[in-house]
């Protein structure tokens, strides 16, 4: 894990470095030393993000980390799509569940998971949504982006696990969604989305923590 972390930070540093020597070479016009600095924000923007997640999954590991309160589940997917501002993102939420759960740790798990199909899946639907279940809180995105090989489906959710390359992001994203289901005692799965036909149109992740919900 600290050799994955140290290659991660590798290179945005690599890149900040190389735009603060290149302004330095010589001596430039304030133009081109504002897009020095510009870029080099850039980097450090990148760096804090991946040092916050990096820190969101040490934190995970602690015990007795969650703060486990009676939670609306129904307002929450609301508020998660909301707070997308994407008219394609949309919730699927009828019955009102509520659960006592880490409100704002699941918030931020359903917010992963619907940032990595917008990335995945640009211009194309998602829809968050709880599926019944007795005893188990099930919540889902759902997709229309490739359908993930089906031996890739066991090892997304590692961390720096990248199903592309040429994506931004470390991989730490669905790794994060992960931990916080495991620290609710649950689990993260991923299935393809089948239309009529029996064909894989998208995919499905789904949070599953057991014996977390009660319907009213």
């Amino acid at each position: 894990f600290v050799a994955e972390a140290a290659h991660e930070l590798r290179t945005p540093l690599s890149l900040l470095r190389t735009s603060i020597d290149l302004a330095l070479r010589r001596e430039r016009p304030p133009d081109e030393l504002k897009a020095a600095l510009e870029t080099a924000r850039g980097d450090v923007v990148s760096l804090s993000v991946l040092a916050d997640r990096l820190l969101d999954l040490e934190r995970l590991r602690q015990p007795q980390v969650l703060e486990r309160h009676p939670t609306d589940i129904t307002a929450l997917v609301r508020d998660v799509v909301r707070r997308t501002g994407d008219a394609l993102v949309r919730s699927d939420v009828s019955a009102e569940v509520n659960a006592n759960v880490d409100g704002e740790m699941l918030r931020q798990a359903l917010a992963n998971l619907v940032e990595n199909a917008q990335k995945f899946a640009p211009g194309r639907a998602v829809v968050v949504a709880h599926e019944p279940a007795e005893r188990e809180l099930r919540l889902t995105v759902s997709d229309a982006g490739p359908p993930i090989a089906p031996e890739l489906r066991r090892v997304i959710f590692e961390p720096f696990h990248r199903l592309a390359r040429d994506k931004p992001g470390a991989g730490l994203g669905l790794a994060i969604v992960s931990a916080i289901a495991a620290a609710h005692g649950g689990r993260c799965e991923v299935e393809p989305v089948v239309d009529a036909a029996g064909v894989e149109v998208g995919n499905r992740f789904r949070i599953v923590l057991p014996e977390a919900a009660a319907t009213t």
